[in-house]
């Protein structure tokens, strides 16, 4: 691939010969498979310096595997670094689109060349040139046209990708524990009963750390916290949907299952410390509306100090943004929950046996009949239609608007199943013996928020 031997030589022997850059780029897609490849472009290039005694190559950079839309490319980079050191009078290529498929990129390049009074060409395009203003403004609407088929094309990708998505086929080869791709399809794989436990397992007992060992240990699979967060927790394929195809495949566990997960990862409040926390995630700062941190409080003489786990607001005591500087001793705030409890949930069932909402939300409609009034409005200004339909069209968008303007409220009856059963039950009797896992499960299961503000004063929401 080389003309470049004794070169500079013979530069300095030949004052007048044009010092040339060839540089050659392949994207992926198209390397070999259409017949240009690095190699097939450096034979063109060679073939043109064979016919042009006048020129002596004296660099050659190739990229290979490369979108030309990306200007962070190693022989591109290393060819500028040494046009700005005046090594080169001309660079030489075999197509535009190798050079670039950028406008703003081919620009940017191109004044730097013209600093160092560079030239280039495209050999099998010969009328592609910088010498001449004219020259110049047809490389320039070049540019933008290539511009717009790699904008297109990343479009036309998109639009591709949607449809797939809608046909329920798989985009990539990574598949979720329990499942495997048959006819670009995801179906339930061998694997799919460990799934199904871990899932058991995440359901008991809350805990990313215990799932990661229980896979390890029960199924020899390895995975990090994070991973088994994002790839099964977090990962809507397990309850079979999948962006806007809400029947993507086939579903592990239901949607009110899997939003109940993000619920809880959501209260997964980091402590700094390894101590379990009972009311972990679930206590609030009614002050700032933020989650207050796990602590262990000291109190005591020197001689005789006592540790207590506590919760704290970080915002208040480390961040300075909140007045709630108050530490909740945890045994305080169990012994007001088990307390209060029954006599707080019953005034809760009572409040919400019968609840009235709006039954739609027509605020995005409401937006987009404005915006057909604006447009309305400009037809009219630009004589594009007369008074009488503009005032036709305007009446039938503001009756519209008026009607989606009327809140329409039905009655929705919330399930209170399981807040009645725990009502019923008597856990005072067995509360005690429970671990504090249990205790966080119990808690967790009927309770959203425990708010405490900076007078002590405890206020449960449940779910």
């Amino acid at each position: 691939m080389s003309l470049i031997t004794d070169a500079r030589a013979n530069v300095s022997a030949r004052t007048n010969l044009i010092r040339v850059f060839k540089y050659g780029r392949v994207s992926t897609q198209k390397q070999v498979k259409t017949g240009e490849s690095l190699q097939d472009q450096d034979e063109t290039l060679n073939r043109f310096l064979k016919d042009h005694d006048e020129m002596i190559c004296v660099g050659e950079f190739y990229d290979g595997g490369l979108s030309g839309r990306k200007v962070d490319r190693e022989g591109f980079k290393e060819m500028i670094r040494r046009i700005e050191n005046n090594e080169c009078d001309l660079v030489i290529f075999t197509r535009l689109d190798r050079w670039f498929r950028s406008l703003r990129h081919y620009l940017n390049t191109n004044a730097t060349l013209e600093k160092h009074n560079v030239q280039w060409l495209a050999v099998e395009q010969p009328y592609y040139e910088t010498r001449t203003a004219a020259g110049r403004a047809f490389v320039a609407n070049s540019m933008s046209f290539a511009q717009f088929l790699a904008e297109n094309n990343a479009e036309t990708i998109i639009e591709h990708n949607k449809a797939k998505v809608v046909r329920g086929e798989v985009l990539s080869g990574k598949t979720p524990l329990g499942y495997k791709i048959e006819n670009k399809h995801l179906v339930f794989s061998e694997q799919h009963y460990i799934l199904v436990d871990v899932i058991e397992q995440w359901e008991t007992t809350n805990s990313l750390n215990y799932c990661v060992r229980y896979l390890l240990d029960e199924h020899g699979i390895s995975m990090t916290q994070a991973n088994f967060k994002k790839s099964i927790l977090q990962n809507t394929k397990i309850a079979g949907f999948f962006r806007d195809n809400m029947d993507y495949c086939p579903a592990t566990v239901s949607v009110e299952r899997f939003n109940e997960w993000q619920r809880l990862l959501s209260m997964n409040v980091k402590s700094g410390h390894k101590h379990e926390y009972i009311f972990s995630g679930l206590v609030i700062c009614d002050d700032c509306e933020h989650a207050m941190s796990g602590c262990q409080h000291s109190c005591g003489r020197k001689e005789k100090k006592y540790k207590y786990s506590s919760y704290r607001c970080r915002h208040a005591l480390t961040l300075k943004r909140c007045d709630n500087k108050k530490i909740i001793i945890e045994s305080t705030l169990e012994k007001y929950v088990v307390s209060n409890i029954k006599k707080e949930l019953e005034k809760y069932i009572i409040q919400c046996e019968v609840v009235e909402k709006p039954k739609k939300d027509n605020k995005q409609k409401i937006i987009a009949l404005e915006k057909k009034l604006d447009k309305l409005k400009d037809l009219y200004l630009n004589e594009v239609i007369d008074i009488n339909e503009y005032k036709i069209d305007r009446a039938n968008i503001m009756k519209q608007i008026d009607e989606l303007s009327q809140v329409d409220y039905e009655t929705v009856t919330k399930d209170l199943t399981k807040l009645k059963e725990f009502l019923n039950s008597d856990f005072e009797s067995v509360y005690e013996t429970l671990e504090i896992s249990e205790k966080r499960l119990l808690w967790r299961s009927i309770i959203k928020e425990i708010r405490v503000d900076h007078r002590r004063n405890f206020r449960i929401i449940f779910l």
